[in-house]
């Protein structure tokens, strides 16, 4: 009975190779349950259980429950309440479950078809390797999350359709848009992209891999990662930031644990070339002989990584979960590790082939999180109309460049009070600290400088504009004038993005429309 019907839930999906191909959704059951009997699909009344059944709904030809009790069950099979969780139960006991459910399983999928687990490890465990040596498609789309954060992923998709539902011409407007971005602010290798001048304080990146065409387009390499920063509230990890943390140092070596990307390199170096790095993902700091092994490794990924190209959407919204950043990122992964996934899939040469997570093998991007995330339905027209220009993008002045010209162009007294050129007296008071004038002049020669650049906006904080000037950090930093300043500027249009909760400090920033 259970495959007639998921054979029939199934009619209608596309065809590849003459093949239908399927998704299955498989939804872990809850501890909190109604009192009275209840079809599977209405017995469990726990938040997680109903969002996770919503999404699977949506999102899948059929769905099951993944019961503790029953093993694999109908939605619409009538259970009585019970009180067993795997989580309770030892090794042997769930490796006797894992072979009641595949039992059932088994018959009801074939190799390309795709089985979605919105279920914990316990209830996956025994199930995944069976999946995929008989070459079904597993997607664990919330794996790693909390509690919090699954609720929040099944309620990002709350109100969106299904990837799949995009095809290849919706792809290829995506891509096309990304080439008006890349003409526009450039394209290069992460080496130089990372230490280019004037890049976005904040924005979302591609990294495209040359020798990963796309099948549909072979002169043009498709997106292999996708990625942006800044994502919790407060967050202050710039753009450059986050690029340079893939990046690694100017010697090659570089981080993993402080970029995931340069993390699921290495482990698939590490599969592909049968090699033992132990430490590899760790938390833990290696000793001095651990280290040095992996400092091989860390070169090998630098090189790896040098031959990838970047591609910058410069978005200067601000830090939180819930920025437009984050949007693209989500949907972006999305739409490339369904849509693009099948349009076109990697190469047998893909280093990302021999990840050790198995997101980054099925979707051909090395990301884990968003990977089979809904998409949502206008996602593409947002993005083609985020490139081309609606009040979201421009060109930030970047506090590094704002800090080197600090150290060439002084205004003010040095930090012990000294006073240097005849330009550096007229701009301070008689105490050595810089005058109203002198951030006016400075701020009005960020908005020339912005303007020329084509920018919309531009964004300056007290510490910025207060770097330019000179004098800060130290004692004849004159932050409240500075500050002054910058509220004083302000026009209709112009608006506070960050305030200090004294309303005076290094952290006020403000967005200026532009022209002036």
């Amino acid at each position: 009975m259970l495959r007639e019907r998921f054979r029939e839930a199934a009619t209608g999906r596309s065809r590849y190779g003459g093949v239908v191909m399927k998704t299955l959704a498989l939804v872990a059951c809850a501890s909190r349950k109604r009192t009275v009997p209840a079809p599977a699909a209405d017995l469990y009344v726990s938040d997680l259980f109903r969002k996770a059944r919503a999404h699977a709904e949506r999102n899948s030809d059929a769905w099951f429950v993944l019961s503790a009790q029953h093993g694999l069950v109908e939605p619409g099979a009538v259970l009585e309440p019970y009180d067993v969780t795997l989580n309770g139960v030892g090794v042997s006991e769930r490796a006797s479950w894992a072979d009641r459910v595949w039992n059932r399983l088994e018959p009801l999928v074939e190799q390309g078809d795709t089985v979605i687990f919105l279920a914990g490890a316990r209830y996956r465990e025994g199930l995944v390797a069976r999946l995929e040596a008989q070459g079904v498609r597993v997607e664990v789309p919330m794996e790693g999350l909390g509690i919090g954060e699954q609720l929040a992923w099944l309620s990002r998709g709350a109100h969106t359709l299904k990837a799949t539902t995009a095809d290849a011409a919706t792809l290829d407007a995506f891509y096309d848009a990304l080439a008006r971005s890349a003409e526009r602010h450039g394209v290069g290798s992460l080496r130089a992209v990372a230490n280019r001048p004037g890049l976005p304080y904040r924005g979302v990146y591609f990294f495209t891999d040359p020798n990963e065409p796309r099948s549909s387009q072979p002169g043009r390499p498709r997106v292999v990662r996708v990625g942006t920063h800044a994502l919790n509230l407060g967050g202050s990890v710039t753009l450059v930031r986050r690029l340079r943390q893939h990046l690694g140092t100017s010697t090659g070596v570089g981080n993993h644990r402080g970029s995931v990307f340069r993390r699921h390199v290495g482990a698939a170096l590490l599969a592909r070339d049968g090699l033992a790095v132990p430490t590899w993902g760790s938390a833990t700091w290696p000793d001095e002989a651990e280290r040095a092994r992996e400092l091989d490794l860390e070169r090998r990924v630098s090189s790896y990584l040098a031959e990838l190209n970047v591609v910058v959407v410069p978005v200067l919204d601000d830090a939180g979960p819930d920025s437009v950043r984050g949007y693209v990122e989500r949907n972006a992964i999305g739409l490339l590790s369904s849509v693009g996934r099948e349009v076109d899939p990697p190469s047998v040469h893909w280093l990302g082939s021999h990840a050790a997570r198995e997101p980054v093998r099925g979707s051909g991007l090395w990301n884990v999180r968003h990977v089979g995330d809904a998409v949502n339905a206008d996602f593409v027209a947002r993005f083609v109309e985020l490139i081309d220009g609606d009040g979201m993008l421009g060109t930030f002045v970047p506090q590094s460049a704002v800090k080197a010209r600090a150290r060439v162009q002084p205004f003010a007294g040095d930090a012990m009070g000294q006073q240097g050129s005849s330009r550096v007296r007229s701009n301070t008071t008689p105490g050595g600290r810089p005058t109203a004038a002198a951030f006016g002049a400075a701020l009005a020669e960020l908005f020339d400088e912005a303007t020329r650049s084509g920018a919309k906006f531009i964004d300056v904080s007290g510490r910025d504009l207060h770097l330019l000037v000179g004098g800060y950090p130290g004692p004849l930093h004159a932050m409240a004038t500075c500050c002054s300043v910058l509220r004083s500027t302000m026009k209709d249009g112009d608006v506070v993005m960050a305030a200090p909760t004294m309303g005076v400090g290094a952290s006020l920033r403000i967005r200026y429309a532009l022209p002036r």
